[in-house]
């Protein structure tokens, strides 16, 4: 074999073993790509369930109410029939939104779902699931949790050398812990007053958790606990 034809086989090689690279990378980003669209799309549905919820259904509650109030100090025989109807119109609509609210929240991703698909798809730091992710948890300590832990990902890219987060998820008998850790060395000398840590705290406070910060030489850790709603 000559020279030149084991230079022209060696690039060969070498090409094909790019273009199976290449498409190993444009399926890993496609994958990416899809997943981070999936968890997009459940945040809008809950957003939008939570929405119908807290608006449409607070104010048809308070039409019900008010015929409510109507009919019971209606005079006029000729207005009962008519006020009637529009309380069982008024229902039917109360109804719709709970089907709607309900079902836009069946096809959600759950919980446990999209702290995996939240984890998956950060490629600049490892990220590791210790523990039972929780499983019975409000949709605001949901969404509340989902919010703090992008948040602490974000930290740790930006402000350390970490090589591995983790979070650590227990069930407790009265309340949920979840850990966040890393063992990089943060690049602020006084954490508790950073920006991001702040809205951590802030976001906590409004589902009545506590965050608690340790900080040492070789790692920095976030301990979370909230407390089980009545069920």
């Amino acid at each position: 074999m000559t020279a030149l034809t084991q230079k022209f086989l060696t690039s060969k090689d070498s090409h094909w073993e790019k273009q199976q690279q290449l498409a190993k990378q444009n399926q890993q980003l496609l994958e990416t790509h899809e997943t981070k669209l999936a968890l997009q799309i459940a945040e809008e549905r809950n957003r939008i369930a939570r929405d119908i919820h807290d608006n449409v259904g607070h104010l048809l509650s308070r039409a019900l109410l008010q015929i409510g109030a109507l009919e019971t100090i209606n005079q006029e025989s000729t207005l009962q029939e008519p006020l009637y109807q529009l309380k069982q119109t008024v229902d039917t609509g109360m109804d719709h939104i709970r089907l709607s609210v309900h079902d836009l929240h069946a096809d959600s991703l759950s919980f446990a779902e999209a702290v995996q698909n939240l984890v998956t798809i950060e490629e600049l730091c490892p990220v590791e699931i210790q523990g039972t992710v929780f499983e019975d948890l409000s949709e605001n300590q949901q969404n509340c949790l989902l919010m703090v832990m992008k948040e602490a990902i974000t930290n740790t890219i930006k402000h350390s050398q970490a090589t591995l987060l983790v979070f650590h998820f227990k069930t407790l008998p009265a309340f949920y812990r979840m850990q966040i850790r890393n063992d990089g060395v943060t690049a602020c000398d006084q954490p508790k007053t950073g920006i991001g840590l702040q809205t951590i705290q802030q976001r906590i406070r409004t589902i009545k958790g506590q965050v608690h910060i340790v900080q040492t030489d070789t790692h920095f850790q976030l301990t979370i606990t909230i407390p089980k709603e009545p069920t």
